[in-house]
């Protein structure tokens, strides 16, 4: 990095390669000595700005031949440089070492802000994990509190799931395994 003068950032590497312990310290270090992504969550004030991206990047550790282990799939609606920009900035991206989770919160994409009524909302999930094993448990926490754990079976998953939000909450988070 050569340019010193950029400050401030909209994203955090937060699995490089594959998932270890350090990515588990950048992820969800709450408390401890440096600030994690969940703790940059937690500490948004103004979502309008958008929210704390998290990256999964492989930085070519897998070589040119083989498979990347990190991913970061960018919610876009045609492939073209600008899309990729406009997905990452604007927070509409999924982290990965794999699988594919995404969601829509009546009718709001990942990233944007939702405008929803107190009480019940539908939170339409799409879940694919084929080429990398089958799906075991989605879990899907409100801010940090863990709201719903389904457990999962075969290589894809899509349902529309019931979720009671109030206006003190300010995101949800959905993590998916193999």
């Amino acid at each position: 990095w050569t340019d010193w003068t950029i400050t401030g950032y909209s994203g955090l590497e937060i699995i490089n390669g594959n998932l270890n312990g350090e990515d588990e310290t950048t992820i969800n270090n709450l408390g401890g000595d440096t600030d994690s992504w969940r703790e940059f969550l937690q500490d948004e004030t103004n979502p309008d700005n958008g929210f704390v991206v998290g990256i999964g990047n492989s930085d070519t550790h897998d070589s040119t031949f083989g498979s990347p282990s990190a991913y970061t799939y960018c919610y876009m609606g045609s492939l073209l440089d600008s899309n990729i920009i406009s997905a990452l900035e604007g927070g509409n991206c999924i982290t990965s070492t794999g699988s594919l989770v995404y969601f829509t919160l009546d009718g709001t994409i990942i990233g944007d802000k939702a405008t929803v009524p107190e009480g019940i909302n539908a939170l339409d999930i799409s879940a694919n994990s084929e080429g990398f094993g089958n799906l075991e448990w989605l879990l899907i926490y409100v801010d940090e509190q863990l709201r719903d754990s389904i457990p999962l079976f075969g290589t894809s998953y899509s349902d529309s799931v019931d979720i009671d939000l109030d206006t003190s909450d300010d995101y949800i988070r959905l993590e998916l395994y193999t």
